[in-house]
């Protein structure tokens, strides 16, 4: 059932497409989102280490994008509409596509890094052993000869397989990667455009924290004490250390991205809002939507950034006109669409 969902993916009709590219052009097409793509070292760091992630950045690339015929930032930015070449272009100029595709590659080579590493010890981790050993029946060659390979730095297609399989793990760049649902339903698709990446790292985090947590709560219960807490413990173990690295260079991106846009930095603030952030809320669902209900629909309706803000300056105009005290300059400074514009908007909003 499920093979058969993947490959007949119900199409995007136009509309939906149209404003999936509008949204991308508003949240997605400025300088600022460039460097939040540098907070995906995360999961390199995570998954392969620091030093083997270092060695990925610095060192000469073994695998690239371009030979595992990977050509956008997601399966959510495969469409041909006139108004995605437009994205496509701002992308280009932003640097975003640069910077996404310096993250993969990051992932991709630092993988390969890992494994070599833990090789020339003569031991694998018991997470790269069960990740290779699960690939095995899709890969061409022995295992014997996928380490020898490894070893000897022979750059095969097994080879690469298991790199794009990890970037797989991390990263939602194939339709692999969409839930059934997503397949089956535009309305679902709807309701998740730019949320591919957040369902990606909620699935890292049951993976790697949540479902350790709840299987060792049930040993717990029953009566294998000793093995259920072994197994909590691993989790929150590994949880806290994803946590960790996420907050700590997201903070780092977000303090950065204050300072060139010319607001004020509040380091408590940024790192609250990372440790929400985290869990896939923010700072502002938390503290200043009001309502479970507000916060329920601020959290799952699809983003329509342009319109709320157009709202707001037309009723500031609206009471420019009506009451002529307001100072006209203040009211243009105040607009917030010009947050949109794709390149500039942010930058200009804050600084001018």
């Amino acid at each position: 059932e499920l093979f058969k969902t993947r490959f007949n993916i119900k199409p995007a009709n136009k509309y939906l497409t149209g404003y999936k590219g509008v949204v991308n052009l508003a949240l997605l097409g400025q300088w600022q989102n460039t460097l939040t793509q540098f907070g995906d070292l995360t999961y390199s760091i995570y998954k392969n280490g620091l030093d083997n992630t270092v060695k990925a950045i610095l060192e000469k690339k073994d695998i690239t994008t371009k030979e595992l015929g990977i050509t956008s930032i997601g399966y959510e930015f495969t469409e041909v509409l006139d108004v995605y070449k437009m994205v496509d272009t701002v992308f280009k100029y932003s640097g975003f596509r640069r910077v996404d595709q310096f993250g993969k590659e990051t992932v991709l080579n630092s993988t390969i890094k890992s494994f070599q590493k833990q090789l020339n010890n003569n031991k694998l981790s018991i997470r790269n052993e069960n990740f290779l050993n699960a690939l095995l029946p899709q890969m061409i060659s022995s295992k014997e000869q996928i380490i020898k390979d490894l070893k000897n730095n022979n750059i095969t297609d097994d080879i690469k397989f298991l790199a794009f399989a990890r970037l797989l793990d991390v990263q939602p760049v194939s339709p692999s990667n969409m839930t059934p649902e997503q397949m089956k339903s535009l309305s679902f698709r709807l309701f998740t455009v730019l949320k591919s990446f957040t369902i990606k790292h909620i699935d890292i985090v049951r993976k790697e924290g949540l479902d350790d947590i709840v299987q060792g709560i049930d040993l717990v219960k029953e009566k294998r004490t000793e093995e259920g807490r072994k197994l909590f413990f691993k989790g929150v173990n590994q949880l806290a250390l994803l946590a960790t690295i996420f907050t700590t260079i997201n903070t780092g991106t977000d303090t950065i991205k204050d300072l060139i846009s010319g607001k004020e930095i509040y380091l408590d603030d940024i790192i609250t809002n990372n440790l929400w952030k985290f869990i896939t809320l923010s700072r502002y669902q938390v503290e200043y939507v009001k309502g479970i209900d507000q916060k329920i629909a601020n959290y799952i309706m699809p983003p329509i950034p342009y319109l709320t803000s157009l709202e707001k300056d037309r009723k500031s105009f609206q009471k420019w006109l009506e009451d002529g005290e307001k100072d006209f300059g203040e009211t243009l400074r105040n607009i917030e669409s010009i947050r949109y514009i794709p390149l500039v908007g942010q930058t200009v909003y804050y600084r001018y």
